[in-house]
């Protein structure tokens, strides 16, 4: 039996907004929304913005982000600039 074990740092918070649904060139529907989160592990953390999509194909999946980090969620917020508009 394979042991499950966490790889990484842990989402400590995260809020979603601008959700809606897309469609890709062929015309099948992606998920896209803008994510505001904190990650925390030990005395590390940062607070970062991402843009994310999500597509379900049969048994097939695909998750896609591109995001900026910060040391706070106002310098993240000012990394960002025009990409959350």
């Amino acid at each position: 039996m394979a042991s499950a074990r966490r790889v990484g740092s842990a989402f400590g918070s995260g809020s979603f907004s601008n959700d809606r649904l897309a469609r890709f060139p062929d015309g099948y529907p992606v998920r896209m929304a803008d994510m505001d989160f904190h990650l925390g592990d030990g005395d590390v953390s940062f607070y970062g913005h991402a843009r994310i999509a999500i597509s379900i194909r049969e048994g097939h999946y695909g998750f896609v982000t591109c995001g900026l980090m910060g040391n706070s969620a106002e310098e993240a917020g000012r990394d960002v600039g025009g990409v959350r508009g």
